[in-house]
């Protein structure tokens, strides 16, 4: 639950505000929500289906957790989303901290191998498979998505993007390599 709040607010406080995309399903969702304002914790949810059906085949424990994730998070993203910010950060600012609260959620939750994207899913499956570094799985996919939001974004915006994605990921490989150390002191 607290790393799906920490995804909520790092999404409706500073991301959507500024029309900033992140990667993975959740970027899917934003670009949906800023072209016919769908709301974005709906799109999540019904984006990640087939996700969950193809890793089903092959380790239905991820799919076990990632319902999990992936409904709390859609759940705290619709319920925040109509909760007013007391404050208006600048959009660099918007787009740092809401990086940074996007890989802190996403890294908690991969604590526990729980996902809160189905693409990070897919992530944590490749990640597991190949012993890949989870964090740059997560950059190469995230990067595809973000890619299909410049179409629709300004310069700025597309600079903005991409800084809170780095945020959003730097974060998320700390939290890689502190699992990794947790698991395997030698690491």
């Amino acid at each position: 639950m607290c790393g799906s709040t920490l995804i909520s607010i790092g999404l409706n406080f500073f991301i959507v505000p500024s029309q900033l995309v992140d990667g993975g399903m959740i970027g899917l969702a934003l670009i949906l929500n800023y072209i016919w304002d769908v709301k974005i914790g709906s799109a999540l949810l019904v984006f990640s289906v087939p996700i969950f059906i193809i890793v089903w085949f092959y380790k239905q424990s991820f799919v076990y957790k990632g319902v999990l994730g992936i409904s709390m998070t859609s759940l705290m993203v619709n319920v925040l989303h109509d909760v007013p910010f007391p404050f208006d950060p600048s959009p660099l600012l918007s787009a740092i901290l809401g990086g940074l609260l996007l890989g802190c959620g996403v890294g908690l939750m991969f604590l526990f191998n729980i996902s809160t994207d189905s693409l990070d899913l897919f992530a944590l499956f490749i990640s597991h498979s190949l012993n890949v570094n989870l964090g740059l799985i997560i950059f190469i996919l995230d990067f595809l998505v973000i890619g299909l939001g410049f179409l629709l974004m300004n310069h700025d915006q597309k600079v903005l993007s991409v800084i809170a994605i780095c945020a959003h990921v730097s974060t998320i490989t700390l939290f890689s390599i502190l699992k990794n150390k947790q698991n395997n002191p030698a690491y």
